[in-house]
């Protein structure tokens, strides 16, 4: 079987992604993206594939590319259906919510919208933060991963069919951009100290730190002295 993996560059959960294809007996080819609106490769048109798929891949993939796929189009959204879209584990800490999940459905034209094959909860904790949740997360979406693979490789197309029948799980209609994200990440200088608190937990990443700005200056969040 043919299959076109995109992942993420630098990631090495995208390498044992690719690792786990290619000891499962697929052929695989790979393109892995480095940041977003990454123009996508014209060399992803070269070649029919029984299996596309995408695992943490910044590439929007147009409708012309996923109607060439001979069986199916899969992603592995890093969030619940609850949280279609950007910034899913950012909303769920902001939301106090006790659960987080990973998804894997079938892909079209539209982001996080494709019929779902399956759905997986997790706890969090009340120590978690935006750094353990991101972990539990991708350790999660990688155990997803390799047992939709295995089943496909067991049951052949067979196994996506059933999985489609049983799915009860639907996409909130409520689709957050990564600007709205963003917009968070900077705060106002007398912000409330409950407030801030619940900020640095929810968005505060030391590649994307929390910002405030004084007379036109920008500072970010280096951390507790």
């Amino acid at each position: 079987m043919k299959l076109l993996l995109f992942g993420r560059k630098g990631d090495s959960l995208t390498s044992a992604c690719i690792d786990y294809l290619t000891s499962s007996g697929f052929k695989v080819d790979f393109i892995l993206s480095e940041f977003r609106d990454e123009k996508l490769p014209t060399q992803c048109f070269d070649q029919v594939y029984d299996y596309i798929i995408c695992y943490r891949s910044y590439f929007l993939l147009p409708k012309q590319l996923l109607d060439r796929t001979r069986l199916f189009n899969i992603n592995f959204h890093p969030g619940p259906p609850k949280y279609p879209g950007s910034g899913g584990i950012n909303l769920a800490l902001l939301n106090d919510d006790d659960h987080f999940g990973v998804t894997a459905h079938l892909m079209n034209e539209k982001i996080d919208a494709g019929p779902i094959i399956e759905s997986r909860n997790f706890v969090i904790e009340n120590n978690d933060n935006l750094l353990s949740l991101l972990d539990k997360t991708h350790n999660s979406l990688f155990e997803l991963f390799t047992d939709v693979i295995s089943g496909i490789t067991q049951q052949g197309p067979e196994f996506i069919k059933k999985k489609l029948e049983k799915n009860k799980h639907s996409w909130s209609s409520d689709k957050r951009k990564i600007s709205e994200i963003d917009a968070l990440q900077v705060v106002d200088f007398d912000i409330p100290e409950l407030e801030l608190e619940k900020r640095l937990r929810s968005l505060n990443h030391p590649k994307f730190p929390l910002e405030v700005y004084i007379h036109g200056h920008k500072f970010v969040h280096k951390g507790k002295d």
